[in-house]
């Protein structure tokens, strides 16, 4: 990664795409749906597949079947997907409002 000619596998795939944005296990992500902004924490992630649980659900998984909504990336960006942060005391901080 710091050898200065390096090119990542995507990119030599995709010459014309960019990175938009890099989701990690219990990253905060902010969506548009028709409920208005609903925040989601990222639960599990996959090559194609991002898991997502709402934020207000803290349980213990039990099976497979409760990991959470199953997401790939032309459904996040129709929904208007972007990586939020949340403050110690509680505050959103979304860079789009």
């Amino acid at each position: 990664v710091h050898q200065h000619a390096f090119i990542p596998n995507w990119k030599q795939e995709y010459p014309m795409a960019k990175r938009i944005m890099r989701l990690q296990i219990n990253d905060m992500v902010a969506l548009d749906t028709e409920n208005g902004v609903e925040y989601f924490r990222v639960r599990m992630t996959s090559k194609e597949v991002v898991y997502l649980r709402h934020h207000l659900i803290a349980k213990k998984e039990k099976h497979l079947e409760d990991i959470g909504e199953q997401f790939r990336a032309n459904k996040l960006q129709q929904l208007n997907a972007r990586k939020i942060s949340v403050t110690i005391t509680g505050k959103v901080k979304d860079r789009y409002k």
